[in-house]
């Protein structure tokens, strides 16, 4: 596996990276991207273009504008804290924006895990993610909240930030 250092190879594939592939199921149409150089992971990234989630309906309800909902974000260890995460989000933008996706937020349910060193959560933040719950406007007759662990950003923060991050690495 090529070191983090060594990013030249994993840098020039990652606008470009791995579209592993789509599928549909009964509650969704699931999108997977991989970062590689050769069989050199750095991770993969699972979101769902279609989600029947509650949450993901109630937030394009709210918003008026789609939302797509990030499953899963695995980053190799030796990627962790060196912009493995930041190039998996660059992949799943670039493959939203060919697919021509007109997505203007994302929603994802963190699962905070202390176990790898770090806060998931402040990770998430500074991504451009926000606690659903503080941010949203929620009218006093709905029914469902979003839960504590709902997180929120909009396309064109994370593309931002993301484009940012990625540069540096």
């Amino acid at each position: 596996m090529p070191s983090p250092a060594d990013r030249s190879q994993i840098k020039a594939t990652a606008p470009g990276c791995a579209f592993a592939g789509a599928s549909s199921a009964s509650n969704g149409e699931f999108c997977e991207c991989s970062i590689h150089d050769a069989s050199n992971v750095v991770g993969r990234i699972l979101f769902n273009l279609a989600s029947e989630n509650e949450f993901v309906a109630t937030l394009e309800s709210l918003l008026g504008a789609r939302c797509v909902e990030l499953q899963h974000i695995d980053v190799v260890e030796a990627w962790r804290g060196k912009g493995g995460g930041p190039l998996l989000f660059s992949c799943m933008l670039a493959s939203l924006a060919a697919r021509d996706e007109d997505v203007a937020m994302v929603l994802l349910q963190h699962k905070q895990d202390y176990s790898f060193g770090g806060d998931l959560v402040q990770w998430y933040r500074s991504l451009g993610f926000e606690m659903a719950n503080e941010v949203l406007p929620l009218p006093a007759d709905m029914g469902l909240l979003f839960q504590k662990d709902h997180m929120i950003a909009s396309v064109a923060d994370l593309n931002r930030i993301v484009a940012q991050r990625v540069a540096k690495t």
